[in-house]
């Protein structure tokens, strides 16, 4: 009965299963979690990125389009400065020019400081004066805007390189008012001290500080040399 006893005992142990451990869902938790995350952080990167893409897009599209009319008004010798995309094409009170060894600004000078002003040049304060007068001529302008189409959209984008004593000329009804920089300040938005009325012939110009944001304003100011 021996050999019996031993091949029935050696069945039975081959019939009880082993113990089963269980189940490890911690593997599975965190490689959901690395899913959820990276599908977050891809949607975050993409709302930020659009309006950079939209805009690199239009910009494309606007040069190419530009490129190709000016080949066709040169093949048709018809060259003007109407024909080309982005010419000026509102008439202005004024023009703003400031050129230096590091800026190169060149623009009309549009009445009112609002958006759609500022699509054409840069704005004048309404409630201040203009240069044939005593006081304080307030200018405002856009360093970064992300609407390809205004093409005024960054024309303050290099008010940092302005340095004290650089010159500014303002053409207004037939003269030249020329101003010389004596002052750069960065400033609170709510802070007005800058604009306020002068007994002297001041210019006082300003945009969005630092560039892409509406944090603080960079303001220059220039006083009155001469007239031509």
């Amino acid at each position: 009965m021996k050999p019996f006893d031993t091949i029935y005992r050696a069945q039975k142990n081959k019939s009880v299963k082993p113990s089963q451990k269980p189940e490890k869902y911690w593997p599975y938790f965190y490689k959901s979690l690395q899913i959820v995350l990276s599908v977050w952080i891809v949607t975050v990167m993409a709302i930020f990125s659009y309006p950079w893409l939209d805009y690199w897009v239009k910009s494309l599209v606007k040069q190419q389009t530009a490129n190709r009319l000016q080949t066709t008004a040169d093949i048709l010798g018809m060259v003007s400065e109407d024909s080309v995309v982005g010419s000026q094409s509102t008439v202005s009170e004024a023009q703003f020019y400031l050129k230096s060894a590091k800026v190169d600004i060149y623009a009309p000078i549009i009445e009112g400081i609002d958006e759609e002003a500022l699509k054409n040049g840069i704005g004048h304060h309404p409630d201040s004066v203009w240069p044939d007068q005593e006081g304080n001529v307030v200018l405002a302008g856009h360093n970064f805007d992300l609407d390809v189409e205004n093409e005024y959209g960054k024309v303050f984008i290099s008010l940092r390189l302005v340095e004290i004593n650089d010159e500014v000329i303002i053409e207004y009804q037939g003269k030249k008012y020329i101003y010389q920089v004596f002052k750069k300040e960065t400033v609170k938005p709510d802070d007005t001290t800058l604009f306020r009325e002068s007994d002297e012939w001041l210019l006082t110009f300003y945009t969005c500080d630092p560039p892409y944001t509406d944090w603080k304003r960079l303001v220059v100011q220039a006083k009155l040399i001469k007239i031509e």
